[in-house]
């Protein structure tokens, strides 16, 4: 019974927060970009970091599909976040929308303490939720630049250091996040996805102006990436 109480202390989020978004209409797939990702599985963190416009939700969205869906928990981040106990509601709301997240385990029951971010023994029963579940999960967190109180960055980055097995963080922002990423890179332990690797190849400008039937001729595509830089 006070587990199910717990549940219900939670603040309410969107369902459409917590949902991978919906492929564009012009989609251009980029295996090249995709690979690398896929390259994550024995990685602690992924960041893909670039300023806007450069398909950061695209690329992450399009991973997430392509992987085992029960697997991907996603959080796409806004202001709103900035309020701990909201952020760790819509955290666990996610994990809780994974099937591979067994029914009984802490993360479907956990209560969300008025600050989260600090509370040690929270934070701790996430970690060993995590490090129970069958296999790895992925939670993903774009547009992650929205976040900008130091409270829901706190709590990651103690979540971070306890390790769990059973975790990959994935974070797309503008900017570098206040997560130890020098440590995962010095541990191999980080897949990084920048602005030069995310920048359209001629290849992939084509299929762009292809299928939004651009009158551009195909040997005009590499200037134009040369122009535009990607």
């Amino acid at each position: 019974m006070r587990q199910c109480r717990g549940a219900a202390s939670r603040r309410r989020v969107p369902r459409t927060k917590i949902t991978v978004p919906a492929p564009p209409a012009d989609l251009v797939s980029r295996p090249r970009l995709l690979g690398v990702l896929d390259g994550a599985s024995d990685a602690a963190m992924v960041f893909v970091g670039a300023p806007a416009g450069f398909g950061k939700t695209v690329l992450l969205a399009e991973w997430a599909r392509r992987r085992d869906r029960e697997a991907v928990a996603w959080l796409s981040a806004d202001a709103d976040d900035n309020d701990d106990r909201l952020f760790w509601s819509a955290v666990l709301e996610a994990f809780g929308s994974c099937g591979r997240i067994p029914e009984g385990n802490p993360l479907r029951l956990l209560a969300v303490p008025e600050s989260p971010s600090t509370d040690l023994g929270f934070l701790a029963q996430v970690a060993d939720a995590l490090d129970a579940v069958p296999g790895p999960v992925v939670l993903v967190i774009d547009s992650a630049q929205e976040i900008t109180s130091p409270g829901p960055w706190h709590g990651l980055q103690a979540l971070v250091r306890h390790q769990p097995a059973g975790l990959c963080l994935a974070i797309s922002s503008r900017r570098e996040p206040p997560l130890p990423l020098g440590r995962a890179r010095l541990a191999d332990r980080l897949v990084e996805i920048g602005a030069p690797r995310l920048r359209f190849t001629a290849a992939e400008a084509e299929a762009l102006f292809a299928g939004a039937d651009a009158a551009i001729p195909p040997d005009q595509a590499g200037p134009l990436v040369a122009r535009t830089g990607g």
